[in-house]
């Protein structure tokens, strides 16, 4: 079953400095057939304008992935971590019994990322937070491995069942991916476009796949992409 949710049929909030698009019912979006998948629970596409962003706030019990495409953002939290996030870095964050953060991008120019919440396998845990750069050499035509419960050369860790690959496919390119027995799959096309089993995605697209012994995708052009494999 791969069921595709496209890009224009997500929701969104849009303000004088964020533009964020919604694949599943977040803050005054609500949209009761798309309210988490497994325990992925949200995905915000967001586009944050120049000397602008999120003013420090608070999370609990959430295991939070911020991936940065575009620009730069200047990340602050209540554990004393003070640093940037650039393009192509990771950031993860056990919010735990708590924490509190900002999210600034100082720059001239927008940022863009997705920002991702995965239901936590323990609650009240010791908050933590951990970052890393991933060049794209290691993304070009394979999958690499960001994030998983137990880290694989040199994935971050979180609290929770869920790997999480990055691809950029260059056209005419084709990959293999054999989900794991019983997990759920979400892909989510950050450009370019995809054939996903003789599915055709682009970008901002995105998919809920059970069931599938194998995944084949092709790049119809070049194409930057993430999967989630998950409980």
């Amino acid at each position: 079953m791969i069921e595709i949710r496209k890009a224009d049929e997500r929701g969104i909030t849009e303000t004088e400095w964020l533009k964020s698009w919604h694949s599943f019912s977040f803050g005054a979006y609500y949209d009761p057939e798309n309210t988490q998948f497994g325990c992925l629970r949200v995905i915000n596409d967001d586009l944050i304008a120049a000397e602008t962003g999120f003013g420090e706030h608070g999370h609990r019990d959430m295991e939070i992935v911020t991936y940065v495409f575009e620009g730069r953002l200047t990340h602050r939290d209540s554990l004393g971590n003070i640093g940037y996030i650039n393009a192509g870095e990771v950031q993860r964050m056990s919010a735990g019994t708590g924490i509190r953060h900002s999210e600034f991008n100082d720059t001239k120019s927008p940022v863009k990322l997705l920002q991702v919440w995965f239901l936590p396998e323990q609650k009240g845990i010791k908050p933590d937070y951990e970052q890393k750069q991933f060049s794209n050499d290691g993304k070009i035509n394979q999958l690499q491995l960001l994030i998983s419960k137990q880290p694989v050369n040199g994935s971050l860790k979180i609290n929770q069942d869920v790997d999480i690959y990055a691809s950029i496919l260059e056209q005419g390119s084709r990959l293999e991916f054999i989900p794991k027995p019983a997990k759920k799959i979400w892909v989510q096309v950050i450009s370019g476009i995809l054939d996903i089993n003789a599915n055709k995605f682009r970008e901002g697209d995105g998919a809920k796949i059970e069931g599938e012994t194998m995944l084949n995708i092709k790049a119809d052009e070049q194409a930057q992409f993430v999967i989630f494999e998950m409980v």
